[in-house]
């Protein structure tokens, strides 16, 4: 019973986890990923590899390989929101690192499923850092930008560039 309710759990949360990323909530996204990753490693571990529900030939030792193969996926899982958890702080105290200068490099990002808003790919100080600027590549060209973003995941906040004296500041 409880293998059924953490695995539905767990189901649930990893699409609030998509939701959170598709709409950059870093709030939602490293909530609902650690909730996804807890229940998921207590879904592993509660199953029974010997329970009458599971046909024959897969109890016992065929059972245990399944439950190995999950909770390593759990455990790389928990890699990646660990970083995310490492970043709740400097989120919620606004200590956010920043990276300034003219970009080496500005290209036009094509849209993908995961991002189907395009943007540019921007190279600063040697990083590359994807942007959504409402501007043609031509104009955003030495020009000095700011980028503000989270250290471990490099989640980008907000990010300003340069128009004459003036910063124009675009929020995530």
């Amino acid at each position: 019973m409880i293998s059924t309710i953490s695995f539905i759990i767990s189901l649930i949360f990893f699409v609030i986890t998509i939701i959170g990323g598709t709409t950059h909530s870093f709030l939602v996204l490293t909530v609902a990923q650690s909730i996804t990753n807890i229940s998921f490693i207590v879904f592993t571990l509660s199953i029974n590899k010997h329970s009458k529900n599971i046909r024959k030939e897969f109890r016992g030792a065929p059972m245990t390989m399944f439950r190995i193969v999950l909770l390593v996926f759990g455990l790389a899982y928990s890699i990646i929101s660990t970083l995310y958890i490492l970043d709740l702080p400097h989120y919620m105290n606004n200590n956010y690192h920043v990276t300034k200068g003219v970009p080496q490099k500005i290209q036009y990002a094509e849209p993908t499923k995961a991002d189907p808003g395009g943007g540019y790919e921007v190279t600063l100080n040697g990083d590359m850092y994807k942007l959504n600027a409402g501007y043609e590549i031509n104009e955003l060209q030495n020009r000095q930008f700011e980028i503000y973003y989270l250290p471990y995941t490099n989640w980008i906040i907000k990010y300003k560039i340069k128009f004459g004296n003036e910063y124009k500041s675009f929020d995530y």
